[in-house]
Parts: C-alpha cells; sequence; structure tokens
C-alpha cells in the first residue's frame, strides 16, 4: 500500500484537470478501469484512450488565412478573421500547423473550399507549412492537387517549409518536382515577395488596400500613397 501511494502525484492529477481535458479523460478512464478490473487492462485502456485523442486531434488541424500588421512596429503575420485585417485582392497566405497526412486531409480542403468562397479571385496562393513537421502520401497528393488547381484557374502556388525533414519529404514525394524549386521558400517574406511579382498590374492600380509592403512598387490610384497603413495590434489581444 505503501508502494501504491508513492506512485501517486497529487500535484500532477491537479495540473492535468486544471488544464486539459483531453489528460483528464484520459486520465479518468484509466483509473475507474484500474480500480474495477485489472492493472494490465487499465494500461491497455489508457494507451488505446490515448491513441484515439491523439488521432482525433492530429485530424483537426488549426489552418488559417493570414495577413500582414503591425506588431510593436514590426510586419507580423496574423489571423484575417481573429484580427478583422484587410486582404490582398489577388494573393491568399494560409498556414497549418499539425501534421499533413491522411488524417486531416479532408478537413484541409474543406478548409481551402471555405477560402475560396470568400476569395475567389485570389489566384495566387501562398501556403505556409513551417508549423508542419510530418508529411505522407496523402498530404502530397494534397499539395500537388492544389498545386494544380491553382495554375489551372490561371494563378500560382508557393509553399514555405523550413525543417529538413519535411523539405527531403517534399522532394521524395515529387511535390517540389510538381511546384518548381523558386516556388518552395524558406520563411513568407520571400513567398509574398515572388506572389507579389506575379501580381495583375492593372488590378493593383486600382486597388486601395497596399496589404504588403512589396506593394509599394506597384501602380496605385491618383492620390493614394505607396505606403501600406498596416493594422496595429496589441499583443495582449492574441
Amino acid at each position: 500500500m505503501y508502494v501504491a501511494f508513492k506512485l501517486i502525484h497529487v500535484g500532477e492529477i491537479r495540473h492535468i484537470l486544471d488544464n486539459s481535458r483531453s489528460d483528464t479523460l484520459i486520465l479518468v478512464i484509466t483509473f475507474l478501469t484500474g480500480i474495477t478490473t485489472h492493472l494490465d487492462t487499465a494500461i491497455v485502456v489508457g494507451v488505446i484512450t490515448s491513441l484515439t485523442v491523439f488521432l482525433r486531434q492530429s485530424s483537426a488541424p488549426f489552418v488559417a488565412v493570414l495577413a500582414p500588421a503591425l506588431e510593436k512596429g514590426q510586419r507580423s503575420f496574423r489571423n484575417v478573421q481573429l484580427y478583422d485585417l484587410p486582404e490582398c485582392p489577388q494573393i491568399r497566405v494560409q498556414r497549418m500547423e499539425g501534421p499533413l497526412f491522411f488524417g486531416p486531409v479532408e478537413q484541409l480542403k474543406a478548409a481551402f473550399e471555405k477560402a475560396e468562397e470568400r476569395g475567389p479571385d485570389q489566384k495566387i496562393k501562398v501556403f505556409s507549412l513551417k508549423g508542419v513537421g510530418k508529411l505522407d502520401l496523402a498530404g502530397a497528393d494534397f499539395l500537388i492537387q492544389q498545386i494544380k488547381e491553382a495554375r489551372q484557374s490561371g494563378g500560382d502556388f508557393h509553399v514555405v517549409a523550413m525543417y529538413p525533414s519535411l523539405l527531403r519529404a517534399l522532394h521524395r514525394m515529387h511535390v517540389v518536382e510538381k511546384l518548381g524549386k523558386d516556388h518552395l521558400h524558406v520563411a513568407k517574406g520571400h513567398a509574398i515577395k515572388a506572389a507579389t511579382d506575379q501580381v495583375d498590374l492593372d488590378i493593383c492600380s486600382r486597388c486601395k488596400l497596399r496589404v504588403f509592403t512589396e506593394c509599394a512598387d506597384k501602380p496605385k490610384p491618383t492620390g493614394l500613397s505607396s505606403q501600406p497603413e498596416l493594422k496595429r495590434i496589441n499583443p495582449v489581444d492574441r
């Protein structure tokens, strides 16, 4: 009984209950199984529950449309809907966080379709994978399909990635072959510069938003400053 008592970490249990609903679920199920059945059964149930929770969370990735804003005097890309930021009428910037594998592919397709409905004229896409560490064949096929669709519609597709393991996977699964090495970037700034070099200047000449700093050298409506007036955000509001 003394040994069993020493295995109980009250502080850790309190930390789990206060901070994580998913871990609380795993804890409760494993605990109840342990006191009603055998210990080895509780271990198996705990592992299965943990795996189920992981797969569920991995199948619901975070995907957001981004736009630049001023934070502490520097340009920072933030969630368009969360911060009510203006978007470029020709370029869409999106970011994903989490593994890009077969699980979240359908969710990703839905997110891209929703963004397409909001901005059908945003033909040039920048997709940031800086929060992605893993890629499987289903994820690679998704990227290749998005590249094809963007170019078939008269636009283009750029990818931002920096992790060596992800870069190797993009090459190994022929994503870079379809994308083009000059469309694979290690930073969003490089991708934005490449994307703004491809915009329709006639549309720029009528655009009053000037979303990116790279818009400074584009034709502008008469009387409009060439410098963008980015929205200022407070880091506390994140």
